[in-house]
């Protein structure tokens, strides 16, 4: 991160992230703000073990991140970072409380070779604006399936509106998102 610089590793041949605990303290918290269990969605805190000039303490680092146990060289059982899951922006709730994520979305982006930038844009509990910048033939040669793909994402009848744009500008802290959450949560 910005704030507490290199936090975690990857070593070679292991997906996980091995985190740096002599440095910084990880706390993996559930929604009440309660000790997530491992293989649980959790939000990440963290307090900077070495800061001295302006120490970071139970910083609220906005990302959303699944934490497992495995056993370390030594037989010791340590905490590794499975999955990073996506920042707290980048998530939307849906009506029967299940969520969406820019994960979810990742297939979809990557998937179509031609598609250049992708956003979505939540505007109703159950309603998306899609905008995607490609060349018109591709879009118009991709819309069906990418409309089947993403209504495939959920149970619950959502609705997609797809629009083919010529640019997506970043949203105003510069960040290029490809899921927003333009419905307030309750």
């Amino acid at each position: 991160t910005v704030e507490m610089g290199v936090m975690a590793y990857q070593t070679p041949g292991e997906a996980a992230l091995s985190l740096i605990e002599d440095c910084t303290l990880f706390e993996f918290l559930d929604d009440a703000g309660n000790p997530a269990k491992p293989g649980q969605l959790a939000r990440v805190v963290v307090t900077d073990l070495n800061g001295q000039l302006m120490p970071f303490i139970r910083y609220e680092q906005r990302d959303l991140a699944i934490y497992r146990l495995k056993p370390d060289t030594r037989g010791e059982m340590v905490r590794v970072i499975e999955r990073i899951v996506g920042r707290q922006d980048d998530i939307v709730r849906l009506s029967d409380g299940s969520a969406l994520t820019f994960l979810d979305l990742y297939n979809l982006r990557y998937g179509y070779p031609e598609i250049q930038q992708l956003r979505v844009t939540q505007r109703a509990p159950l309603s998306f604006l899609v905008e995607i910048v490609a060349d018109p033939d591709y879009f118009r040669a991709i819309r069906g399936d990418v409309l089947h793909g993403l209504k495939g994402l959920s149970k619950l009848p959502l609705e997609f509106e797809l629009r083919r744009v010529d640019q997506i500008t970043p949203g105003p802290s510069g960040k290029m998102r490809i899921l927003v959450a333009a419905v307030e949560r309750s």
